[in-house]
């Protein structure tokens, strides 16, 4: 501990001033100058206990295989369902594939979707029947040129109550499907070839009937646009997340959101970023507090070549806080959900945090961005997280990619997570002396150094007590980080009549160590002669003397007493 002494040297004007102070306040006054209290505070975050409850991974044995979960929703029964794509089952180019599963991870569903050419679902939701609808591509049906937009609605077993394609001569996919309040469909995403393409955003009945189309373009009208994502808001309109690519894809992307009314008629478009690097847009939800949270990804700011992105807006689209999140390497957040206790959760992928490749990645934060805790799984080698839920448990699940064999063979995986209590020991201060200035003479300062070690995991800051039992005793405000220790060191006064021998006890809120001080009787008597004038009394220049030695520690309490009660009586 580094001593704050605070040095008043302003001078005393006359010994009549110094008479209106009683010798009591005097000394009260002096003593302050001795005791230190260190206020530095310190919090660690408490580290939840992420226990994985479920870890499965879907596919096939076909080592060329690329089977892939893309998005995940909790069931009614506490279960998780994902839509994706695989390969492994079907010869005719990859299906449409639904998977659906139990509490406790064993498979009820599992059923492929698709035709004769490549089919792939990108994206599901529950239905208020308790059936599911998927939203993304297909080749097999609708047109024979390209890819369409393909919505497929199923009951709860996975038996297909409609199939639709929507679409021309152009390439186009659907990315995001929710269904809307008045029990029909919404869906985004991305018509064209090459850079020059559109958002889109189609509304149809419970049917799959469309009631209307829209097509965005952000920009200039020539940037390529993709809506990744889409939701409903509370006032009936919707609102897409995603990204716009500059003519010259090496120029750059932004971040957009685009909101629509009921009838898709455009109310704002917002981008951000820096058009001349890369930030892409993944997710958008709608928060409890009516505005709105994107995930994705940065390269524009951030402490690496590319971060994982949260950006919160209000209602409006006008930033509220925008976080990034990794280290040095690629890392990526592609979806976000707003938990029960307000904060966000975010899935992607990490090269930075992980094991060395690429992990899946699970990031917490509060309900203003700042991380509380992230986790990174790595089943092989290449490991990613699409999409991520929570569940009724108030823990997460998260569905992605499992990479097994070089760049395209994976299977799908699942993963269910419970967030329970802190795993962190509470903070316990063990405490120790290590030294005195025992013995000291009556009136002067007796002075102990101890260490204050904590030996649990959380930070605390605690009270330090140094009693010298019947003279008294002072205390120390004390932080020390979890694993941590610090040296201290008091003062307690002692005053003429002192003398004798004392127990010593240090104490924390959780320990104390105690040893035997003394306090010897001051034999000379005559301290109060250094401070005489030449007539033999004290006048207010000695006073003046004593006050500076006593602050500079070169006399005890007990010896300015005697000086002031001299001064007194002169």
């Amino acid at each position: 501990m580094t001593e704050h002494e605070h040095d008043d040297r302003s001078g005393i004007e006359s010994g009549s001033v110094i008479r209106f102070f009683s010798t009591a306040a005097v000394v009260a006054a002096v003593l302050m100058l001795l005791v230190t209290v260190g206020m530095g505070m310190s919090t660690a975050a408490a580290q939840p206990n992420v226990v994985e409850e479920i870890s499965e991974t879907f596919g096939g044995d076909d080592e060329f295989g690329a089977d892939r979960a893309w998005s995940v929703v909790e069931t009614s029964d506490g279960g998780l369902a994902f839509a994706g794509t695989e390969f492994s089952f079907s010869p005719d180019g990859g299906n449409g594939w639904l998977v659906k599963t139990d509490g406790n991870g064993n498979t009820v569903i599992n059923e492929t979707y698709g035709g004769e050419r490549t089919d792939r679902l990108y994206s599901i939701a529950k239905t208020s029947d308790g059936g599911f609808v998927m939203a993304g591509e297909t080749g097999s049906f609708g047109s024979e040129f390209g890819s369409e937009i393909w919505l497929l609605k199923t009951d709860a077993n996975g038996e297909v109550e409609f199939n639709e394609a929507f679409g021309g001569d152009e390439k186009e996919v659907a990315y995001s499907v929710t269904e809307t309040s008045d029990g029909g469909f919404a869906l985004a995403g991305e018509r064209g070839l090459g850079p020059d393409t559109e958002a889109f955003l189609i509304k149809t009945d419970e049917n799959g009937e469309v009631e209307f189309g829209e097509t965005f373009s952000v920009g200039d009208g020539d940037n390529g646009n993709r809506a990744n994502s889409l939701t409903e808001t509370s006032d009936g309109g919707f609102v897409m997340a995603g990204t716009t690519s500059y003519p010259d894809i090496s120029e750059g992307s932004d971040v957009f959101l685009i909101k629509t009314d009921e009838d898709g008629n455009e109310e704002f478009t917002e981008t951000y970023g820096d058009r001349d690097e890369f930030d892409f847009g993944e997710e958008v939800i709608e928060t409890s507090d009516g505005g709105l949270a994107v995930a994705g990804s940065v390269s524009t700011f951030g402490s690496g070549t590319t971060d994982a992105w949260l950006l919160k807006t209000d209602e409006n689209g006008n930033e509220e806080f925008s976080d990034t999140y990794g280290g040095e390497d690629g890392d990526f957040a592609q979806s976000v959900v707003e938990l029960s206790d307000g904060g966000f959760a975010l899935a992607g992928d990490t090269v930075t945090g992980g094991s060395g490749t690429r992990d899946a990645w699970l990031i917490k934060t509060d309900g203003n961005g700042n991380e509380e805790f992230d986790e990174t799984f790595n089943w092989v080698a290449l490991d990613t997280a699409e999409s991520i839920v929570e569940t009724s448990d108030n823990g997460v699940g998260m569905a992605g990619r499992s990479v097994t064999d070089g760049p395209v063979a994976g299977d799908a995986w699942l993963l269910k997570l419970s967030l329970g209590e802190s795993e962190t020991e509470p903070s316990n201060f063990e405490v120790s002396i290590d030294s005195t200035n025992s013995p000291v003479e009556e009136g002067d300062t007796l002075t102990v150094t101890g260490t204050i070690e904590n030996t649990g995991v959380e930070s605390d800051t605690q009270t330090i007590t140094a009693t010298v039992s019947g003279i008294g005793s002072v205390t120390e405000t004390v932080s020390v980080d979890g694993g941590d220790s610090r040296t201290e060191t008091v003062s307690v006064p002692t005053g003429i009549g002192d003398a004798g021998t004392y127990t010593l006890t240090v104490s924390s809120d959780d320990d104390s160590d105690t040893t035997e001080v003394t306090v010897q009787s001051d034999s000379d008597g005559d301290v109060v002669d250094d401070y005489r004038n030449e007539q033999g009394i004290v006048d207010t220049g000695g006073l003046q003397d004593a006050i500076a030695d006593f602050i500079q520690g070169n006399i005890g309490t007990g010896d300015l007493q005697e000086v002031i009660s001299a001064f007194i009586a002169a």
